[in-house]
């Protein structure tokens, strides 16, 4: 008997048993914040996904727009003019996700008091234009913007 008395006095405290462990309530409190933090991250994560389509079909949208004005000033005004030009027509593209891209081209004439003119020939110059219109993947809303320039005959 003096024996193990002895050895749990060179022990001391660690004679004793240990009780680190964690309650049933503790486990399922820490579990319920764990979930909360993961929903929220998955939220925060498909709400960047959602925006960084949108953005992409922006950055196609007004791609496709200048790719029009460009087309519209490698013909030169002279072509803009015939009635055979296919470049002002409005035409419908689709973006790489699949989403429709509706491009509009409008040109506007000017005379040199910056009046708008009907007739090319009294133009001083003229603004070339390039809508684009799109369905926004994210809150189903039509989205519109443009690119343009001026060039003078």
């Amino acid at each position: 008997m003096n024996r193990l008395f002895s050895i749990k006095e060179s022990l001391g405290d660690r004679a004793e048993p240990s009780r680190s462990g964690m309650t049933l309530s503790e486990v399922m409190v820490s579990m319920t914040l764990v979930a909360m933090l993961a929903g929220g991250l998955m939220m925060m994560g498909m709400r960047a996904r959602a925006l960084v389509e949108h953005n992409r079909l922006v950055t196609e949208a007004r791609s496709l727009a200048k790719e029009r004005v460009e087309e519209m000033l490698s013909l030169g005004v002279g072509e803009l003019l015939k009635p055979s030009c296919t470049v002002t027509n409005q035409d419908v593209m689709l973006s790489s996700q699949g989403h429709q891209i509706f491009r509009r081209p409008i040109i506007i004439w000017h005379a040199a008091d910056f009046s708008i003119v009907t007739d090319p020939d009294d133009a001083a110059y003229l603004e070339a234009h390039v809508h684009v219109s799109f369905m926004s993947p994210n809150n189903h809303k039509m989205y519109t913007d443009g690119y343009g320039v001026i060039l003078k005959p």
